[in-house]
C-alpha cells in the first residue's frame, strides 16, 4: 500500500430537496391532459325506456308455454348470461333492447309481427 496519499472524509450530511412548484388550480383537480365537458346546456338526458308491458307479457307466456323457467331460457339465450336475466325482465326492470328482444323470440321459437 502506498503511503503517500492522504485520506479525508467529510462527514457533513447533505439533504436534497426537490423545489416545489406552485401548482395552478387546474393542474391541481386533474392530472390528465383529456377535460371534457359533462353537460352542455343545450342537452337533455334520454330517460331509459324499459320492456312494455305487452311485450313482458308476450316473452312470459311463450316462456310458460315452452314449460322452461326463467333461469333456462336465460341459459338458452347464452350461457354467459346471469340466470336472473329473464326475472329482471319480467318485472321491468331490465331496459328494453330491440336485439335482446328479437334474440329472446328467436329462442322461444316466436315469429315477430
Amino acid at each position: 500500500m502506498n503511503n503517500n496519499y492522504k485520506v479525508y472524509q467529510d462527514f457533513e450530511p447533505v439533504v436534497l430537496n426537490k423545489k416545489k412548484q406552485q401548482q395552478s388550480f387546474a393542474s391541481q383537480q386533474s392530472k390528465s391532459n383529456i377535460h371534457i365537458d359533462i353537460k352542455k346546456d343545450n342537452d337533455e338526458i334520454t330517460p331509459i325506456i324499459y320492456y312494455p308491458l305487452e311485450k313482458i307479457n308476450i316473452i312470459k307466456q311463450a316462456r310458460e308455454a315452452a314449460n322452461l323457467s326463467q333461469k333456462e331460457l336465460s341459459k338458452k339465450i347464452s350461457p354467459v348470461i346471469q340466470s336472473d336475466f329473464i326475472s329482471k325482465i319480467e318485472a321491468g326492470k331490465y331496459p328494453y333492447d330491440n336485439k335482446t328482444y328479437n334474440k329472446i323470440l328467436q329462442v322461444l321459437n316466436i315469429k315477430r309481427k
